[in-house]
């Protein structure tokens, strides 16, 4: 039964750590927007979302361009990062 248990929790586990363990972290005590290693989570995370979703080319030029634009909104500096990849609270 505990083994049956564990393998089922494993199996649950491995497809959110094999994301997460591509995808950039949020840059621990950033307190600005322009610093660099914001911008950097910023880029980091754009690119591996547009790779994850197999995206080249103009598709990809287009959506990295929307994408660094909405970044401040969804991962603000000063908030504390949420499930979608961010880290240091």
């Amino acid at each position: 039964m505990n083994r049956i248990l564990l393998i089922s929790l494993a199996a649950s586990i491995a497809p959110s750590l094999a994301f997460s363990a591509g995808q950039p972290t949020w840059p621990a005590g950033a307190q600005d927007t322009n610093d660099p290693r914001v911008l950097a989570f910023y880029d980091g995370t754009c690119a591996h979302y547009a790779d994850q979703n197999g995206l080249t080319g103009v598709a990809r030029d287009a959506y990295l361009t929307k994408c660094r634009t909405d970044m401040p909104e969804v991962y603000p500096v000063g908030y504390a990062q949420g499930g979608g990849g961010g880290g240091d609270e």
